[in-house]
């Protein structure tokens, strides 16, 4: 990665920061990633956003240190990641959960598999147990400690996958469509678990890919890509809002957009309202 200076505001608002960033897979015309320069705020929530090929999942794995960019540079806490630092920058502070939790089990156990990590940290193991304890408990997985992976339902399996990272403290997170393959209700558990993360885990930065509305439009940031690029960087609420511009990104609009559209569409002058009783208004029945 080439040398850059990062603005004098990085090391103390920015957990990751990207500058030109440029990729293209091995043997394929076709570019993923082109001069992405974006920014992900320190203990904050970012949704990664846009359609399927977009470049979220490569923006995600060059955060990772998975891939590395053709050009640009990476920056984690304010610091140029290079050669020589990417294992200290990458691998202390960031903790990856993939869309299928399967590729991340390595035990027989769940509590093996939680303290892997932990093991290739030289962690004591009286400080282990107690970590495995803790995480356990904040993660809802007391009671599967003893159980095997692979027996566990799909939101155990990434209750499971989501405590293997967190025991090890990042400080920064990131969640690869963690939601996308569960069924309503175990989406829904697993949705409950990363807010109360959120909120428990002291200054940690999430940096959440996802299709789901009703999942980015609570995150404090937004980062719409479309074709490589960044088309979108700000408060997420105006792109869910805006009815064309979520179906270009490929996203779900809010519930506010879809319905105000459909009444449009059947000729009725919607307006802007956001609760039953500014509808009705708009509508001219109040």
């Amino acid at each position: 990665m080439e040398n850059m200076t990062p603005p004098a505001s990085s090391e103390a608002f920015e957990a990751v920061a990207l500058r030109g960033v440029s990729f293209s897979y091995a043997g394929s015309e076709f570019t993923a990633l082109a001069g992405v320069t974006c920014s992900f705020p320190k203990g904050k929530v970012t949704a990664l956003v846009g359609a399927n090929g977009s470049g979220k999942s490569t923006l995600l794995r060059i955060i990772a240190g998975q891939l590395i960019p053709s050009d640009g540079s990476l920056y984690i806490g304010g610091e140029l990641v290079d050669d020589d630092n990417v294992d200290r920058l990458i691998s202390s502070n960031i903790g990856m959960v993939f869309q299928n939790p399967d590729a991340q089990f390595v035990a027989s156990t769940v509590r093996e598999d939680i303290a892997f990590g932990l093991e290739n940290d030289r962690v004591p193991a009286d400080r282990m147990d107690e970590a495995i304890r803790a995480v356990a408990a904040a993660t809802g997985v007391n009671d599967l400690l003893s159980r095997e992976p692979d027996a566990l339902s799909g939101g155990q399996k990434q209750r499971v996958a989501l405590a293997g990272v967190l025991v090890r403290r990042p400080s920064i997170l990131l969640l690869d469509e963690a939601t996308s393959m569960l069924d309503p209700l175990a989406r829904r558990g697993v949705f409950e678990l990363l807010e109360r993360i959120e909120r428990d885990f002291e200054s940690l930065t999430v940096i959440q890919v996802t299709h789901d509305w009703r999942e980015a439009v609570r995150a404090d940031h937004l980062i719409a890509l479309d074709r490589g690029r960044v088309v979108f960087e700000g408060e997420p609420g105006p792109v869910f809002a805006d009815y064309d511009r979520a179906l270009k990104l490929g996203l779900e609009p809010s519930f506010e957009a879809e319905l105000g559209h459909t009444l449009e569409r059947e000729g009725l002058e919607a307006g802007s309202f956001n609760t039953p009783e500014g509808l009705a208004r708009c509508l001219g029945l109040r």
